[in-house]
């Protein structure tokens, strides 16, 4: 181990797993801890508890910019398991306009991306974003309304485009 086993204040003996990890990344320890789990094999089965542990955990630490490495890290790779949403939620609910301002853009739901960035001051990219919100709804729906599709495949059958194969 790395030191931080004989540190005083940082007592590990009889916690849990999870709670050593917590520990482990409260006082910066964040390679360790994901090695812990490695080792116990519990990676990558039990990502997304890693990474709601190790936010939680960054988060009470006041660990920000951390926090915003790690998430900018997992991005290379797909970005975190729970998402950026959440991340992006608690950096602007601490103040973190900066941190925040750099991960907004990496968030799949544009209704929360048009949120944060209304949030964050930033009204043309709201308005953008809330626009792109508005497609992305019509597209989960398939863009028209049941009608309308029912009625232009009745039409194109009316004119000979329908055929049976």
């Amino acid at each position: 181990m790395r030191g931080w086993t004989g540190a005083a204040g940082n007592k590990f003996v009889g916690l849990s797993m999870w709670e050593t990890v917590r520990r482990l990344v409260t006082i910066g320890e964040i390679e360790e801890a994901r090695g812990l789990l490695t080792k116990a094999k519990l990676l990558p089965e039990y990502n997304r508890r890693w990474w709601k542990v190790a936010v939680d955990a960054l988060v009470n630490a006041r660990r920000f910019s951390e926090l915003a490495q790690m998430a900018e890290a997992a991005a290379r790779s797909g970005g975190p398991p729970i998402g950026f949403e959440p991340i992006v939620a608690l950096l602007l609910e601490n103040q973190q306009f900066d941190l925040a301002r750099g991960l907004v853009g990496k968030c799949k739901d544009m209704e929360q991306v048009a949120s944060f960035y209304e949030t964050l001051g930033m009204r043309e990219e709201a308005m953008k974003a809330q626009q792109l919100a508005e497609q992305q709804r019509r597209s989960a729906i398939g863009g028209t309304s049941l009608l309308t599709g029912w009625s232009s495949t009745i039409a194109g059958a009316m004119r000979g485009g329908f055929t049976r194969s």
